[in-house]
């Protein structure tokens, strides 16, 4: 349901698109949608008119509608009338969603390797902790969902937008040599 609101929202008003920058196409459940907003993002990007019939047609062009079973009635019958809920918000229910199926594959292959017994319990960690990298990106870009001007963590700010030390300048910090380099 919130996928084809966001959706819906997104097509009644396509200046949403900029606000939900973060959502992918691999974020939404169903194919059908994940394939709609693939196209809603390109129309937008292009700058192009956002419409059934124009979706309609990117779809075609891609080959979505080949082995979706998408025709015109279906994508006039998902973004018929747009919702009053902000696609932001719908955007991230989605977002969640995808999270929680994310962890949810990442649990069941862990507990598939736990059940090797062949895994030494060191190798078993680090298999662990790499097999949750997928949920730990998502995670980040529900972090960057919910407050946009935060920096996620593991992120660098570039050094123009590092804060400065508000008693002196970086040129006038005195440098201070190691206490062992001159022994």
């Amino acid at each position: 349901m919130e996928e084809e609101m966001v959706l819906r929202s997104l097509a009644a008003a396509p200046a949403g698109l900029a606000d939900v920058d973060w959502l992918t196409p691999d974020d939404f459940a169903h194919p059908t949608h994940a394939a709609l907003f693939a196209c809603l993002r390109a129309l937008d990007r292009r700058g192009e008119r956002i419409d059934p019939v124009t979706l309609l047609w990117e779809a075609h062009t891609a080959g979505y509608l080949a082995g979706l079973r998408l025709d015109a009635h279906r994508v006039t019958e998902l973004l018929a009338g747009g919702t009053g809920i902000s696609a932001a918000y719908e955007a991230r229910q989605v977002l969640r969603h995808a999270l929680l199926r994310r962890t949810h594959q990442c649990a069941a292959q862990i507990a598939d390797m736990a059940a090797q017994a062949r895994l030494p319990a060191h190798h078993l960690a680090a298999a662990a902790a790499r097999a949750l990298d997928p949920a730990d990106a998502l995670r980040r870009r529900w972090h960057t969902s919910h407050t946009p001007d935060a920096t996620p963590r593991g992120c660098t700010r570039p050094a123009s937008a590092r804060p400065r030390s508000p008693t002196a300048p970086p040129s006038k910090i005195p440098a201070v040599a190691h206490p062992t380099a001159h022994r």
